[in-house]
């Protein structure tokens, strides 16, 4: 029996993981990053102006996604770039959750 519960219930360690990203996604605001992220690779004043945050609070939001490996960084002159992680999101990515597609179709159909 106690086989069973721990294949059930998956290891502690991938547990605590998806419930780190699960808590992370559900901050209004690094959603909306997330978001927009799936649709193109964007900078830090991008993402702000997106979030709704200033430019400090966007960066500490980016690092909570980024200690998660949810988001890749790369320096492009004095710009920090940022792209989503698809592999790290698995399951709840952009591209194949429908809670976020359908998010997505209706983010396009108000522009």
């Amino acid at each position: 029996m106690t086989k069973t519960r721990s294949r059930a219930g998956g290891d502690r360690a991938t547990v605590e993981r998806l419930t780190r990203t699960f808590r992370a996604l559900g901050d209004p605001a690094r959603s909306r990053m997330v978001l927009a992220l799936s649709q193109e690779e964007r900078c830090v004043s991008e993402l702000a102006e997106i979030a709704g945050l200033s430019l400090s609070a966007t960066s500490h939001q980016l690092r909570i996604l980024r200690d998660l490996d949810l988001v890749m960084v790369r320096r492009a002159g004095r710009n920090h770039l940022y792209t989503l992680n698809e592999h790290a999101l698995g399951f709840c990515s952009p591209r194949s959750c429908q809670a976020w597609r359908r998010a997505l179709a209706g983010e396009k159909r108000c522009r």
